[in-house]
């Protein structure tokens, strides 16, 4: 039986592990913030994917000849909108509520008929969600409220 020479060794010793912790540790660090900002990014993306179905079908509803659609409860989409919305067309509706408001001359930010689209994200997402959508929808079709954002369409 040979015993192993003096000096050589299994395995690692505790400094070199813990430097590997270390490493890992700051790494994961940088990551996870920037996984983080490209989930809430892809969530606004499919928010405004939803939102830009929505202003299709609007169009193609007043292009019919409709003039204002009715009114929907949050989480549903105006029944007059519903056969211009694309086939098997949901809302995210994990990440927000939608609901779709007739808009008056007096009410609309161009001072015509129309309506707009209310878009609240859930309430863990709203700080981080209702400023991107800001930022990432045209601002002249926008108004940020507290909680939510509205999307002005019109004719």
């Amino acid at each position: 039986m040979r015993l192993p020479a003096q000096g050589s060794r299994k395995g690692f010793s505790l400094i070199e592990l813990l430097t590997v912790i270390v490493t890992i540790s700051i790494l994961a660090g940088i990551a996870l913030p920037r996984l983080r900002s490209a989930i809430y990014n892809a969530e606004a993306t499919r928010i405004l994917g939803d939102v830009h179905a929505v202003q299709v079908a609007f169009s193609h509803y007043v292009s019919d000849g409709g003039t204002r659609p009715k009114n929907s409860r949050w989480g549903t989409v105006s029944t007059d909108l519903a056969p211009y919305l694309p086939d098997g067309f949901n809302f995210a509706t994990e990440i927000a509520d939608y609901r779709w408001v007739r808009t008056k001359a007096k009410s609309s930010p161009w001072g015509v008929e129309g309506g707009e689209l209310r878009v609240r994200p859930k309430r863990d997402l709203r700080d981080v969600l209702v400023p991107r959508l800001a930022a990432m929808a045209n601002d002249g079709v926008i108004v940020r409220k507290r909680n939510q954002v509205r999307f002005y369409m019109m004719p």
